[in-house]
């Protein structure tokens, strides 16, 4: 799906196509013990997105450059604007510049409901905190990257990552979605905090567990707890908190 999806991007000239995703710079190290010294660091580059849906405004976005085309699935999907995988199929996107004009037939969008309970393993979601703890490409490059794994039985799926924790999420929901992957038997890993708006796209996304290395907020929990996502914290390879247990 992902080839079909990728020949209706179209740029519109050579100043659209991506840039790098950081770039070195040359910076001055003040030390408490009096030293001053050069140093080169990696420094994140962002790209602006002015994005359109069928001809009108949608939103602004900012992230880091790279899979832009999932970023974009995966945020119709988590924000339901794409209501099934079934729509990727009518996704079109036409890029100019810093402008993404998206095209894609509209459905009728049905409740959003409680998951089933979902039968998670403890050894799961230590094998994925290691994965985590192992570090991602970038992150080590820089230093500035959040990062989201999904996983499904004894699999992780390439992680994802972006200067924004929700870009991550949906750049690894889009790559799932377009490689016909089941989210609702999967387990979502991210970094940082889970506030409302991180929890509500497990929830959009029909993802029936969240895992995170953080804390979620106490309005997370209780979402968490109406619409059955099994919600973890502080995940390391030798330990995690659930806030909420789905199968409970």
């Amino acid at each position: 799906m992902k080839e079909a999806i990728s020949r209706r991007i179209q740029y519109k000239n050579e100043t659209a196509l991506p840039q790098l995703p950081f770039q070195e710079e040359s910076l001055t190290l003040y030390c408490r013990n009096k030293t001053i010294r050069p140093v080169k660091k990696r420094i994140l580059n962002e790209q602006r997105l002015e994005l359109y849906i069928n001809g009108s405004f949608y939103a602004n976005m900012t992230c880091s450059p790279g899979n832009t085309t999932e970023l974009i699935a995966g945020h119709l999907y988590t924000e339901r604007i794409l209501s099934s995988p079934g729509q990727l199929e009518t996704l079109r996107i036409i890029r100019e510049e810093d402008k993404f004009h998206v095209f894609l037939k509209t459905a009728e969008k049905k409740p959003l409901v409680p998951l089933a309970a979902f039968p998670w393993e403890e050894e799961q979601i230590y094998r994925i905190a290691e994965c985590f703890e192992g570090g991602t490409p970038l992150h080590e490059k820089t230093r500035g990257t959040h990062s989201c794994f999904l996983a499904r039985e004894d699999s992780v799926f390439e992680p994802c990552e972006d200067l924004s924790r929700h870009n991550a999420v949906d750049k690894a929901v889009g790559k799932a979605l377009f490689a016909g992957v089941d989210l609702t038997a999967c387990i979502l890993f991210t970094s940082g905090r889970v506030p409302v708006d991180m929890i509500q796209k497990a929830i959009r996304g029909r993802i029936p567990v969240m895992v995170s290395n953080k804390i979620p907020t106490r309005q997370s929990i209780e979402l968490a707890r109406i619409y059955n996502i099994t919600l973890m914290g502080l995940a390391k390879k030798d330990s995690f908190c659930v806030f909420h247990d789905s199968r409970r």
